[in-house]
């Protein structure tokens, strides 16, 4: 489970408890809005500690569990890079 979000906006970052959340004034749906800004513009962080960048990787764990991390912090910048297409020799 994801619990540490950052804000678009301010990038404050915190776990779920930190945030507020809001009534959608358009639905039934619940925002969850910055306590600092009050954006609703919040995605998840990478969640390897001290790390302040998005959490735009997700992957499995060995132990079953999903980690959501920034490329640095994920298991595909440990893997050998592609070759590159270059101009035939």
């Amino acid at each position: 489970m994801i619990d540490k979000w950052i804000c678009l906006e301010c990038r404050f970052i915190g776990p779920t408890a930190e945030f507020d959340k809001m009534k959608d004034p358009r639905g039934d749906d619940v925002w969850m809005v910055c306590p600092k800004c009050r954006t609703p513009q919040i995605t998840s962080a990478c969640d390897e500690p001290g790390c302040t960048k998005e959490g735009d990787c997700g992957f499995p764990t060995d132990t079953g569990d999903y980690r959501r991390t920034c490329y640095e912090h994920s298991i595909f910048a440990s893997r050998p890079k592609p070759l590159q297409a270059g101009p035939p020799t």
